[in-house]
This record gives structure tokens, C-alpha cells and sequence, in this order.
């Protein structure tokens, strides 16, 4: 019996020792327990809250060409945009529909600048557009922008030429080559549209101007895979288009009036050109369009359009001395699905 108590004593002190050896664990535990419990209730009280988009959208110029109403855009977005394309990021700003600010758009990115082809440098160009679209009750819609762009071309020679008193003037440097030139645009944009029952009347237009670097011949814009290898030149311009467009009856018949010019040296005309190192791509243009649009189906859209060209004329420039015969005439079917 006395060995029989001895060992309940031994065990009731082991496990009473055994006992406090894990009081103070569990302590420990349930403390950092109640402290995790703690944070995650004042986390609870903040609120965060938003949503992210994804969106792969193919164009720079916004208007698509499934929707155009001249056969092809005007002569200033065919030399500055030539492929109307352009590989490069943008976001658009736009507050809720509920807003009294959703009628303003902010749009801006960062492009090539070298088109669809692979790029070539380095640098890469801005493109902004602001614009403010409003509906004055059921049958008016008013809209109107500003836009901007912002970028460089390649040097690919020593030879850089400037305009001054009416002709170019030569700045050869050896370290001209790869620097690069100022591109910069800017633009104004309105449309008006005037609704009466399914007719409608709509007038667009755009107006731009700027500083472009081109060749001797053109003043278009980058588009090869290639860096420059020519002399760069650098000019002011302007040009722009204004367009209407009339529907007529109910037979989703439409009548279109455009005209367009483009403007790639404002510094020198007529006579001037082919003095002083300036050439062909000093020349202007207008051009005078008239066309019919019928949309027969939701699908298919027939076209007809006549554009009326003029060139600007120069005794001066060879090939030039009169307006040359360029008229053209389209008639085009588009079938959509």
C-alpha cells in the first residue's frame, strides 16, 4: 500500500507539473489568437472598392472605315496617319453615366509612331483627345474636341532643312544623324447632327495644323520597317475637311458633300514652290467630293462618289505648271456582318 501511494503521488505531481509545463503555451496562443481577432475587426471596417477592364481595340483615328462616307479619309490624315493604324497603349476617362460630367472624354496614349510596320526606335509618341458631346432634347446632338500630338522622327542624314524667308535652308551636321525631329499636331473637331423623325443631317469637321518632318518629295509620315535614310525636312501645315451628309426620305438614301484640303508648307505657295530647294512635297491639295450612300439592308451599303482634285500650281515645278488630271470616281459595294 505504501509503495501503491507513493507512485499516485508521483504521477498526481508529474501530471500537476505537466499541467503548468502547457498553461503557458496555451496563454501565449490564445493572446496571439485574440490579437489576430482584433486586426482583422478593425481591417473590417475599411472598405475598398473598384474594377479593372481589359479591352483590345483595333484604330487611332476613332471613325471606322466600314462607316466612312467618302470612299477614302482626307488627303492631311492619309499623309499624317498613312496607315491609319498604330501599335500602343491608350485609356480613356469618362465619368459615370449618372454624372454631370460623363459628356467629357479624355483620351490619351502612347503610339510608335511608325505605323503598322515594326518599330524602330526607341521613342515613342503621345496622342491626347478631349471632347464634350451633349444632346439639346431628342432631335440635336452637338459634339466638339481638341486633340494633340506629340512626337519625333528619325534624322537619317547630317542634312536637316528649315524654312526661312520662303525657302530652305541647309543645316548640315555630322551629328544631325540619329537625332531626332519634332513632330507636333494639334487639332479642333465638331459634329452637329439634326434629327427629324428617321432624317437626318449631320456636319462634321476637323481642323489641323502643326510642324512636320518629311522627305524633299512628301511630307508623309513614318511608315516603313526601316529607319530614314533621306534628308529631313521640316515644315509648318495645315488642313482639315468639313462634310455633310443628308439623308433623304425614308428610303435610307443619303446624299454627301466633302471637302478637304492639305496645306504641307504654310510658308511658301504658287510660284515660290520649286525655288530654294523646295519640291513636290511642298504642294497643296484640295479636293471637292460628291456621293450617294444607300443602305440597303442592315448589312449591305452601296456608294457612289466623284472627287473633284486640284493641286496647287508652280511654273516653277515640272509636271505642275497646270493642275493635273487626277478626278476620280467610286463606286463601291459593302456587304457587313
Amino acid at each position: 500500500m505504501k509503495k501503491i501511494k507513493v507512485l499516485f503521488t508521483v504521477l498526481f505531481i508529474s501530471a500537476t507539473s505537466f499541467a503548468q509545463e502547457e498553461s503557458a503555451p496555451e496563454k501565449t496562443l490564445d493572446e496571439q489568437v485574440q490579437k489576430i481577432e482584433d486586426i482583422l475587426s478593425r481591417l473590417n471596417k475599411l472598405k475598398v472598392s473598384g474594377y479593372i477592364q481589359t479591352q483590345y481595340q483595333w484604330g487611332e483615328i476613332n471613325y471606322s472605315s466600314s462607316k466612312r462616307e467618302s470612299p477614302e479619309r482626307s488627303t492631311v490624315f492619309q499623309t499624317l496617319f498613312p496607315d491609319e493604324r498604330d501599335l500602343g497603349a491608350a485609356f480613356t476617362l469618362q465619368a459615370a453615366k449618372s454624372s454631370p460630367f460623363n459628356f467629357l472624354k479624355l483620351q490619351a496614349g502612347l503610339f510608335a509612331g511608325n505605323g503598322i510596320k515594326r518599330e524602330t526606335d526607341s521613342k515613342r509618341d503621345f496622342i491626347g483627345h478631349l471632347s464634350a458631346h451633349k444632346n439639346l432634347g431628342d432631335n440635336i446632338k452637338l459634339g466638339l474636341g481638341a486633340s494633340y500630338y506629340n512626337g519625333s522622327v528619325y534624322q537619317g542624314t547630317e542634312n536637316v532643312y528649315i524654312m526661312k524667308n520662303k525657302g530652305f535652308e541647309l543645316n548640315s551636321d555630322s551629328s544631325n544623324i540619329g537625332r531626332f525631329a519634332k513632330r507636333e499636331y494639334f487639332g479642333i473637331d465638331g459634329q452637329f447632327t439634326l434629327l427629324n423623325g428617321r432624317v437626318a443631317t449631320q456636319l462634321r469637321g476637323e481642323y489641323l495644323f502643326g510642324r512636320q518632318p518629311g522627305a524633299n518629295s512628301n511630307s508623309k509620315s513614318p511608315n516603313s520597317a526601316s529607319l530614314p535614310t533621306t534628308d529631313t525636312y521640316v515644315r509648318d501645315f495645315n488642313g482639315g475637311y468639313a462634310m455633310l451628309v443628308q439623308d433623304i426620305g425614308f428610303q435610307k438614301l443619303s446624299a454627301v458633300i466633302k471637302y478637304d484640303w492639305y496645306n504641307p508648307n504654310t510658308k511658301v505657295s504658287g510660284d515660290q514652290i520649286g525655288l530654294n530647294n523646295t519640291n513636290t512635297g511642298d504642294i497643296s491639295y484640295t479636293t471637292l467630293g460628291l456621293g450617294m450612300l444607300w443602305s440597303a439592308t442592315e448589312n449591305i451599303r452601296l456608294q457612289a462618289y466623284y472627287e473633284i482634285v486640284s493641286n496647287e500650281k508652280s511654273k516653277n515645278l515640272k509636271d505642275y505648271e497646270v493642275d493635273r488630271k487626277d478626278n476620280g470616281f467610286t463606286l463601291r459595294l459593302q456587304y457587313g456582318f
